[in-house]
């Protein structure tokens, strides 16, 4: 259930009042609800905010150049910048580890303890 609604938090386009009204009547428990809205939740803020720091400074940047009147047009080299990329790129890994150790502990717990043996039911668990 852990995975399931951390990747409905992290999915931009899920209602998270619903996530939250659905939670309450599946059975969720409130740690569970609070942990993936603490984690789910900080991707799509991280955005945003990235997103309002980006145009803050591309206006200025617009305004400086057309004050100039150069001439010069704005680029994609303006917008995404490689500390913004790689920052994005960390995030996204980050959102990887709770499926990577559920797995590693789920082919534990199959192996009998040993999380580097696979597991021999063929069932692919989620």
């Amino acid at each position: 259930m852990f995975t399931y609604l951390l990747v409905l938090r992290v999915f931009p386009f899920t209602p998270n009042f619903f996530v939250n009204l659905a939670s309450s009547f599946v059975g969720v428990q409130f740690t569970t609800s609070f942990v993936t809205a603490l984690f789910g939740l900080v991707p799509y803020v991280y955005t945003t905010v990235t997103a309002g720091d980006t145009l803050r400074t591309l206006t200025e940047l617009q305004q400086a150049r057309g004050a100039a009147s150069d001439g010069q047009k704005m680029t994609l080299a303006d917008v995404m910048d490689g500390p913004t990329m790689a920052k994005l790129a960390v995030l996204a890994l980050c959102l990887l580890i709770p499926s990577i150790l559920k797995r590693w502990t789920d082919k534990g717990a199959a192996a009998g303890g040993n999380p580097g043996a696979s597991q021999t039911d063929g069932k692919f668990k989620f």
